[in-house]
């Protein structure tokens, strides 16, 4: 190789020289204050080359630009990249050495593990496949902890030609993240609503799951962007659990199958626990169980199951095209969707046929079966299946018979609710069962044949809107009980609301089954005939009906009998319908006859009275409208139907009055309060707030009286007198009386407020500063409002006498010349002027009186000097 380069480089050396003249050297920069006395160049090299800076000559520069090229191709194929992971072999040295992080070097070529990887307990290890194809033909056994993961969009894990065991077979601990591992099957058939499948694998059909847990202590987490695909197995085309722990919190399991024999497309258990936090299972096939067969505990925290399916192309597929509960495991739904799932019999969305099934949130709707379109309880011999239905919302399932939900099981051991142990199959306990439908029976449950030790018990929930459709055969829109012995079905508590039957029993339909219905409500149902229940029995199986502390009210039949229809099957058919203590059925309505009950010849009825009932107004609770019996409500009635006619049963109105009791003020003090049906003669109704209050009034009494029993409609209107108050002006004066206490007395509620008697009060030396508090416009209540004052000193002012006037002088004449002229040649008349005269005059009067008043004043004060001497 040395000799190679300096080959080239001794060729390429006028060429480099060349082009170092022209100065386009892209690789070189040359800095003219740094060249020395000979033709070397200071080399300052790019940041890609990764060489220090180094004084070579032309020649030199060539050769080690030269190498750099052949280092950057070694480097390429990892050989300079301590941990790029050429092969298999060297993967397996990497992990017993203890490297932590491992990736894979970058490459085209697939990664081929062609010996087993092991990662031996106590080694932890993370391999990054670096958007590597890894073609897998030995298997990956994990008993340390391994971290899987791609840090690049591209490359996978695969199943390659001839290795059909489990991929990653876990004693230890496993993560996944950003990954794609694919069993390497292809499917052939043709995709339906259930099946999205693709055909760019390898077509294997292995034998075992993609990741199989194994032990007590092993774990899987599957995290974000983890996907398994394309795998078929014997069960469990996913992963396999017999024992351990997973917990799939993202990611998803799609395009899984068993080998048409078995169960669990995506995911098979035997044992140990899966807990489904996030992430989706979708589009897996399953002889049973399409996503899951659960035989270990398998909980739904989050996350979606849909678009799986019950598919076999050796064996017809069964039950549970989302979850198969099976082999004494269980299933509890807290939260997330199973949904748009098809089983061809049980169970579209969850089946279980050995086991239990918790539901206590969630979704289960858009699945498909035969039998259960939602959720299906299906007895196994020697097996038990329950259903416990807490909370959650199953809804816009489909089927055959039971489109919610299917019963036929029976479960051995109880569970108690409020005080009471059930053993059943089926329990809802609350949620929400909805718009299901089923063709012929039961739109949301139907429960067949269910045996003495068995029962469905419906103890809380709602079950609305489902329906039946089928116009000849079968019903129940909300729930469809069948062939049930005694004391098994207990229907106790719930509300069955807008549920409809095409053919009979809107809400219920009971067949060949001994019943009891307690504290139900029915309202708004419709059907043919039966608008609420539906009841027929035969000779073998008579139908017996008890209705305790229920409501059926509201609901509606298109032919006969809107609350009830009683029926039997063939001439030596029995039925019986006992209406127990507490039970109400009224306003329904039917087109042909019999609004609220309808019985056919040969059934027998108890009826309870309308005071039992609790009915106000309904005097005589039911008539017959073929006019051959009218029948009071004295008593409970046992009535049997003889004869060939059906007899129409309605709720008939009694004599019934209105209370209402007015305000007398337009609705100001109080609504109408009005009391309806109340029965004749019956005791009249009280006010319902007691004693009616209005502000600022007194209540008088009623007008008119009322009268003890009611005997026709009346009005009662309240009478009020209006209250009266004292209003009181006083002058806020402690100790002083500047004016007496102005005192209003009895003035009427609302009247205006009387003004002070004397207008603006006045006190000497202050001003008059309001009233407090303000006085209001009206009268409430009594009041008294006390005079304000502020201090005013200002004396009133005594009057100014006129100043004295000052006299003016009289002018000086000019001075006499001798010749009777001034010195301006002015004649000078030196006579006395009359003017002169008169103001000495005033002089001499001004100090006469003057001296009088001192002269006055002197002997006053010597005579009080003297009388104090």
């Amino acid at each position: 190789m040395e000799s190679e380069i300096q080959s080239d480089a001794s060729e390429k050396e006028t060429e480099q020289q060349e082009e170092q003249e022209k100065g386009n050297d892209n690789d070189t920069q040359e800095d003219p204050d740094e060249k020395s006395g000979d033709n070397s160049v200071v080399i300052k090299d790019s940041a890609d080359s990764g060489m220090a800076e180094q004084n070579k000559t032309p020649q030199e520069n060539a050769i080690v630009q030269e190498a750099e090229q052949e280092m950057s191709l070694f480097s390429d194929v990892g050989i300079l990249n301590a941990n790029a992971i050429l092969d298999a072999a060297e993967l397996q040295q990497e992990i017993d050495n203890g490297s932590v992080d491992l990736v894979l070097a970058d490459d085209t070529a697939d990664f081929v593990i062609d010996i087993p990887i092991t990662v031996p307990a106590g080694k932890q290890v993370s391999i990054d496949i670096n958007g590597r194809t890894v073609k897998q033909q030995k298997g990956i056994s994990i008993a340390g902890g391994l971290t899987l993961k791609n840090s690049k969009s591209t490359g996978m894990i695969i199943r390659d030609t001839g290795y059909t065991a489990s991929m990653l077979a876990v004693t230890g601990s496993l993560r996944t993240s950003d990954i794609v591992i694919d069993g390497g099957a292809v499917w052939t058939g043709s995709e339906n609503t259930y099946l999205k499948r693709g055909t760019t694998n390898s077509g294997i059909a292995a034998s075992a799951s993609i990741v199989a847990v194994s032990n007590a202590a092993a774990t899987f987490n599957m995290n974000a962007n983890t996907t398994l695909q394309n795998n078929i197995a014997g069960a469990g085309g996913g992963i396999s659990v017999s024992a351990g722990t997973v917990v799939m919190e993202g990611g998803k399991i799609t395009q899984c199958a068993d080998n048409g024999n078995n169960n669990g497309g995506a995911v098979y258990m035997t044992g140990g626990s899966f807990t489904m936090n996030g992430g989706e299972m979708t589009s897996n096939s399953a002889l049973r169980g399409g996503a899951v067969s659960a035989g270990g505990s398998f909980t739904m925290n989050g996350g979606t199951i849909k678009n799986n399916a019950t598919f076999s192309s050796i064996k017809n597929a069964t039950n549970a095209g989302g979850v198969l509960v099976a082999s004494g495991g269980s299933l509890t739904m807290n939260s997330g969707t199973i949904g748009d799932n098809y089983a061809k019999d049980a169970g579209g969305g969850v089946s279980i046929s050995d086991g239990r099934f918790t539901m206590n949130g969630g979704t289960i709707s858009g699945n498909k079966g035969t039998n259960g379109g939602g959720v299906s309880t299906a007895k196994s011999p020697g097996n038990a299946a329950l259903f416990l239905m807490k909370g959650g919302t199953i809804e816009d399932n489909s089927a055959s018979y039971g489109g919610g939900v299917q019963n036929n099981s029976i479960y051995s051991a109880g569970y108690t609710h409020d005080g009471t142990t059930y053993y059943a199959g089926t329990i809802i306990a609350g949620g929400t069962i909805k718009n299901n439908t089923a063709a012929y029976q039961g739109g949301g449950v139907h429960a067949d044949t269910v045996y003495a030790a068995s029962q469905v018990a419906l103890v809380g929930g709602t079950i609305s809107g489902n329906k039946t459709t089928s116009t000849f055969t079968g019903g129940g829109g909300g729930l469809y009980l069948e062939r049930g012995t005694s004391g098994a079905n207990v229907v106790n508590g719930g509300t069955f609301r807008e549920n409809t039957s095409a053919n009979a029993g809107g809400a219920i339909y009971v067949e060949y089954s001994e019943n009891l219905l307690e504290d139900l409500t029915m309202s708004g149902n419709t059907a043919k005939n039966g608008g609420g229940v539906y009841v027929v029995g035969n000779a073998s199986k008579p139908a017996v009906v008890t209705l305790k502390g229920c409501e059926v009210t509201g609901n509606t039949a298109t032919n006969s009998g809107g609350g009830i229809y009683l029926n039997k099957s063939g001439s030596t058919g029995k039925a019986e319908f006992i209406m127990s203590t507490g039970s109400k059925i009224y306003d329904n309505e039917a087109t042909a006859s019999g609004n609220d009950y309808t019985a056919v010849a040969g059934c027998t009825t108890t009826l309870l009275p309308a005071a039992d009932m609790n009915l106000p107004g309904r005097d005589n609770w039911f008539e017959d409208k073929a006019g051959a019996r009218y029948i009071t409500s004295e008593s409970p009635v046992v009535y049997p139907v003889v004869g060939g006619d059906t007899s129409a049963l309605d709720l008939t109105l009694g004599i019934v009055h209105v209370v209402t009791y007015k305000d007398g003020l337009e609705g100001v003090a109080f609504a109408d309060d009005v009391h309806e049906n109340l029965p004749h003669n019956s005791v009249t109704p009280d006010y319902t707030d007691g004693t009616p209050t209005h502000e600022g009034h007194t209540f008088t009494g009623w007008d008119l009286a009322i009268a003890p029993t009611v005997t026709e409609d009346a009005t009662y209107t309240a009478q009020w007198e209006k209250n009266k108050h004292t209003v009181t002006y006083n002058d806020g004066v402690d100790g002083e009386e500047v004016f007496p206490d102005d005192v209003h007395a009895d003035i009427p509620y609302g009247e205006a407020t009387p003004a002070f008697v004397s207008g603006t009060p006045v006190r000497e030396g202050y001003a008059f500063t309001g009233w407090t508090p303000d006085v209001a416009d009206t009268v409430t209540k009594d009041v008294t409002y006390k005079a304000g004052w502020k201090s005013d000193p200002t004396p009133t002012p005594t009057p100014t006498p006129d100043p004295t006037p000052t006299p003016e002088p009289d002018p000086t004449p000019p001075a006499d010349n001798g010749n009777g002229t001034g010195g301006n040649g002015q004649t000078v008349n030196s006579s006395v002027k009359t003017g002169d005269h008169v103001n000495m005059a005033m002089y001499v009067a001004i100090a006469v009186v003057c001296g009088a008043v001192l002269t006055g004043v002197r002997v006053y004060m010597m005579k009080k000097r003297d009388k104090k001497g």
